[in-house]
């Protein structure tokens, strides 16, 4: 055991004994089990209100640069990532995630919402992914009409994340960082979509006016 494994595992005792704080866990490549040489320990801790300035002064400046530990309320953590929200992308770095510490029962369910698309949103989410899609191949299509070759090329590739993020809504997953799309295929594999009948029903797309 290193110094660093030894230190994480302190952490996690002193989580599992004080009352103070509600849950933690690891984030990151580590969270999910997708262990490398290179992979730091990313944590979350979530405390009591009343003590998190005294906690965030003791645990985020651990003094190892591989220990990377964000110290937060429930309600503050209620907040982040949410749909529409500037940290909306982050929402993958909780797909398949599991609290080593829940005193509440409640940081396993933010978590699990956080890492997922909810049903109701999805239909929305898939067209305004779709459109984005169309209109990235509309705009390849005209740069490739008009010889432009590198433009053509940029705005096909523009259009890979949104056709993802519709691929994965469909299932009711966030899509996941490039860095885990081979994995998260084999360990996760997509279902069948629905019918087309569903998709032309819930999730019609066309390119925008000012493109045709």
């Amino acid at each position: 055991m290193d110094q660093t494994e030894a230190q994480f595992n302190k952490l996690l005792a002193a989580a599992c004994a004080d009352p103070n704080i509600l849950a933690f866990w690891l984030d990151g490549s580590r969270g999910k089990g997708v262990i490398t040489p290179f992979s730091d320990y990313d944590c979350t801790m979530l405390v009591k209100d009343e003590v998190l300035d005294e906690y965030r002064n003791k645990y985020e400046q651990l003094g190892n640069p591989r220990i990377d530990l964000s110290v937060s309320t429930f309600d503050q953590f209620r907040e982040y990532a949410g749909l529409g929200s500037p940290q909306a992308g982050h929402r993958y770095n909780f797909a398949h995630l599991k609290a080593l510490v829940d005193k509440t029962g409640e940081a396993q369910k933010l978590i699990d919402e956080k890492g997922s698309v909810p049903s109701p949103e999805a239909p929305q989410i898939i067209r305004r992914a779709l459109n984005h899609y169309i209109n990235q191949v509309y705009r390849s299509i005209k740069c490739t009409r008009d010889g432009q070759r590198t433009g053509a090329r940029l705005e096909a590739a523009e259009g890979i994340n949104p056709l993802l993020d519709a691929i994965f809504a469909l299932n009711g997953r966030v899509r996941p960082y490039f860095k885990y799309l081979d994995w998260e295929f084999k360990n996760y594999p997509l279902l069948k979509p629905p019918p087309i009948g569903w998709a032309r029903t819930h999730c019609s797309a066309s390119p925008s006016p000012d493109l045709r």
